[in-house]
């Protein structure tokens, strides 16, 4: 699953949003045309796409979801 990372200045998670590939189009679109909709940052803060393991769909605690985001956000990095 692609996730959508949002980071502070310090690189602390603040929040995410799921990659969603299109599944129909609307009135007047094809599959093709792009979704438009993600995350926005402020001055300090940066958008990252990573790719988690589908199990880390189940964890509900935000905060442990975070803290296993960082650590898939830092391995990502590490490759590059």
């Amino acid at each position: 699953m692609k996730l959508l990372v949002v980071t502070d200045a310090k690189g602390k998670v603040i929040g995410t949003a799921r990659v969603e590939e299109r599944q129909s189009a609307g009135k007047g679109e094809s599959k093709d045309t792009p979704f438009l909709g993600q995350p926005a940052t402020i001055r300090g803060q940066e958008i990252h796409e990573i790719e988690i393991p589908s199990e880390l769909q189940k964890v509900e605690d935000v905060e442990e979801f975070h803290k296993t985001v960082k650590k898939h956000l830092s391995q990502s990095q590490a490759k590059k």
